[in-house]
């Protein structure tokens, strides 16, 4: 298993707080359908930090992430946006040193 370094393991733990007590707030107030949407965002981000892989934290980020903004609306996602943004630098930091395709020698 690899250990989450700190630098993205606070700001996962601070979704997963954030999105659960959104969860109870919206359970308050008979919001069933946000329940889902908030749980469906959250429900990989502890076996993330458990055992994070680039390729997970990508999907995470370019999946769950993205999906989540697109089905809810900004009231209901602003509170992860402090998280996301400190969050974003080990996004781009893996994006820029993923490997690439190599060229294929001779190819025209």
């Amino acid at each position: 298993m690899q250990p989450c370094p700190q630098h993205i393991a606070e700001p996962l733990l601070e979704i997963l707080r954030l999105g659960l007590l959104a969860i109870r707030a919206a359970g308050f107030s008979n919001r069933g359908d946000l329940c889902a949407k908030h749980a469906d965002h959250l429900h990989n981000i502890p076996s993330l930090i458990e055992d994070l892989s680039p390729d997970r934290l990508l999907y995470y980020w370019e999946a769950e992430r993205t999906t989540f903004i697109e089905k809810t609306n900004p009231d209901d996602r602003r509170l992860f946006d402090d998280a996301w943004s400190r969050l974003k630098p080990a996004i781009l930091q893996i994006k820029t040193s993923s490997p690439k395709p190599q060229e294929v020698a001779g190819a025209i």
